[in-house]
């Protein structure tokens, strides 16, 4: 299954990380475009959770005949465990659904009799390729800027500094002349 990259993945997590305290979603709304604005508003929900992760909703909502329309509604699997080299979870896009055009496509099935799933390949790397091109306007359009690393200390051979779980990390600095 595809992930998604670091810089998408990284966009996402901000989004989730604006959801409030013991609430499971969030409108995230710098555009105001139910008051004019160009922008559409991003609803960000946890909607579930299965062996292999946290499901997320990400989706643009408009009103057509009273109805809400998905435009469209992304659901993402974020990985239980964070990757063991970048400590960050990863973001795999399992189904799309766009109200306006008809289109819901599940490209990863999860297995509820245990464990496995049904993967469409194409459709899923498909799907991956989408949601890295939408993070990009999702950060310009709503604001999302990943967390950063804060440096806490340098000395001349140690740089140590707090990931953006407040875990402190150190690295050795070398002394590059050219």
């Amino acid at each position: 299954m595809k992930a998604l990259n670091k810089t998408s993945a990284a966009i996402f997590q901000a989004a989730i990380d604006r959801i409030p305290a013991g609430e499971t979603s969030i409108k995230l709304d710098a555009g105001d475009h139910e008051h004019g604005g160009s922008i559409m508003a991003l609803y960000v929900e946890k909607i579930g959770v299965n062996e292999y992760g946290d499901l997320y909703s990400f989706a643009h909502y408009y009103l057509q005949n009273g109805d809400m329309m998905r435009d469209p509604d992304v659901v993402m699997l974020r990985s239980i465990n964070p990757d063991a080299l970048t400590g960050k979870h990863q973001f795999f896009p399992i189904s799309y659904r766009q109200d306006g055009l008809g289109i819901d496509r599940d490209s990863v099935i999860f297995n509820t009799d245990g464990p496995g799933w049904k993967i469409d390949k194409r459709g899923q790397a498909d799907l991956c390729a989408f949601c890295n091109l939408w993070a990009g306007n999702l950060r310009g359009q709503q604001g999302l800027v990943p967390a950063r690393a804060v440096v806490a200390h340098v000395s001349e051979n140690v740089a140590q500094w707090l990931d953006p779980a407040g875990t402190l990390q150190a690295a050795g600095l070398m002394k590059v002349t050219l």
